[in-house]
């Protein structure tokens, strides 16, 4: 396992970009990405282009003529027929999405158990101070959906990716270590969403699971997120969206799992040698003392660089909301094209999704 150099995120709330460009997402990405969808908003929302294009202004009789003019000859969703005979444009009923996720998130960790080459655990958490550490988390994903029903869409996703856990002890001595682990995703999910006219809202929710190389359990993470946009009509099919929202994360409190030491601390040689004079150590009351002998001991008993140490400990969310900003392009109703960040100012998130669509 590769270690590498922690990273900085700015606590200021001013620009997005400045964070991404730290987190190693290149800021001019997350610069195009909000200026298009900007520059879409003020465009397609001008009157010119409304005087234009007459035909195309939701809820106008043109409009709802050249729908009820097609015909909707799929199984879902669920009073589709009824809904397009009335006026209604409807998604096409399954989507196929592929998409990229990055994450950073601040966690503070506490509540420390440890043990050495399986020999049982022992609580160092009135000595051992953990403080906050980050997760920086890259995945490619694969999400099927479904409109059930007219407003109600369902969807799964399974993906790869590979967190990278910076870990930052500060007392008795200050001790910083990186791993990178890979980890399978799994989960599922569903969103209700209600128009009107060219204005929309969206309410999402979804359960996944983190399978992380070296911990003993899945990890078990929720979402619950609501967004309000607006959409624009364009020739040909074209659609164009934009949204803001908030996002709300909660994640499972409790973690076990075992490492291997030489992965945890490379050149970890320098940190047991003569350890019982060093200042921490003498700082640390007797039964301290002895609780840090026996599990050096145990180390020490095997080659300290294939010794695995045993962890159990609680991890809590830095800031559980965030704010949510996001657009989509349609090509033609079978291909769309979505990008959404959120922040906050322990978190920040990319997502950029290529969506097909067909009917069943």
């Amino acid at each position: 396992m590769n270690t590498v150099n922690p990273i900085k995120i700015p606590a200021s709330l001013a620009w997005p970009g400045l964070y991404l460009a730290e987190s190693g997402i290149p800021r001019v990405l997350l610069f195009l990405l909000t200026l298009s969808t900007v520059m879409m908003w003020l465009l397609f929302s001008s009157p010119a282009w409304a005087q234009s294009t007459p035909n195309y202004e939701p809820g106008s009789e043109a409009f709802q003529d050249s729908i009820k003019a097609e015909s909707w000859d799929y199984l879902f969703p669920i009073w589709g027929k009824k809904v397009v005979a009335k006026g209604f444009e409807l998604p096409l009923p399954v989507g196929i999405n592929l998409q990229y996720l990055y994450n950073y998130q601040e966690m503070n960790m506490g509540n420390l158990q440890l043990g050495a080459n399986n020999q049982g655990l022992v609580d160092f958490s009135d000595f051992i101070d953990i403080g906050q550490s980050t997760v920086v988390t890259n995945s490619v994903q694969v999400r099927p959906d479904l409109w059930v029903l007219p407003f109600l869409n369902v969807y799964g996703l399974v993906g790869m990716g590979l967190n990278n856990v910076d870990v930052t002890v500060g007392k008795p001595t200050e001790l910083k270590t990186s791993l990178d682990r890979d980890a399978l995703l799994y989960g599922f999910g569903g969103n209700i969403s209600a128009a009107l006219s060219r204005y929309f809202v969206v309410v999402d929710g979804n359960l996944s699971w983190a399978n992380v190389e070296g911990i003993d359990q899945a990890t078990r993470a929720n979402v619950l997120s609501g967004r309000v946009g607006r959409s624009f009509l364009l020739p040909k099919d074209m659609r164009v969206a934009a949204w803001i929202g908030f996002m709300r994360l909660g994640l499972q409190g409790d973690t076990s799992g075992s490492i291997r030491l030489g992965d945890a601390l490379p050149g970890l040689e320098d940190f047991f040698d003569d350890y019982q004079s060093s200042d921490w150590y003498n700082d640390l009351r007797p039964p301290q003392q002895r609780r840090v002998d026996d599990l050096f001991q145990e180390i020490a008993n095997n080659n300290p660089q294939d010794s695995t140490i045993q962890y159990v400990l609680d991890k809590k969310l830095a800031s559980k909301w965030s704010v949510v900003l996001g657009g989509q392009f349609q090509f033609n109703p079978r291909w769309m094209f979505r990008w959404e960040y959120s922040h906050s100012e322990t978190r920040g998130a990319l997502l950029i999704n290529l969506n097909y669509r067909f009917g069943i």
